[in-house]
């Protein structure tokens, strides 16, 4: 596993993974239901190249995660890792390097999710509590 920095060409498949991973968690919140155009265009609002990695397997991408490291604390904004590559550790090293770096400059993770993602006791399990909390977040903090 190596990571790049992502360009303009990581679009599609950073999107496709992150519609393929939000879509189930997001869509009970969504009165309207999941619209794809929709989603994608909210999806092309917050898609930072400039802030992304992408996980690379050899020549494939298997991932990507994005951090603002501008402010106090560091922030882990997105993280998503292909279904085939999940449970292996990669997720687990991406985070403990994050938490690692942000240490070593004095500062926090903090890092959003949706109450329903399953992923609460997997940042747990990395040193992450719960900070704050509404029906629809949970933000947790290094």
């Amino acid at each position: 596993m190596y990571l790049k920095p992502a360009s303009d060409d990581d679009f599609e498949f950073s999107w496709e993974l992150f519609s393929e991973s939000v879509h189930p968690l997001i869509t009970p919140y969504l009165p309207e239901g999941w619209n794809p155009e929709r989603e994608k265009r909210q999806f092309s609002l917050i898609w930072r190249p400039s802030k992304t990695m992408i996980v690379q397997s050899d020549a494939s991408a298997i991932g990507w995660f994005s951090i603002d490291d501008a402010g106090a604390s560091t922030v882990l904004e997105n993280i998503f890792i292909c279904a085939p590559y999940r449970r292996l550790g990669i997720g687990s090293k991406i985070v403990s390097d994050i938490v690692r770096h942000a240490e070593l400059a004095g500062k926090s993770v903090r890092l959003s999710l949706l109450r329903n993602n399953p992923c609460a006791p997997f940042y747990a399990s990395l040193g992450f509590r719960t900070i704050a909390s509404s029906k629809l977040t949970i933000d947790m903090s290094t």
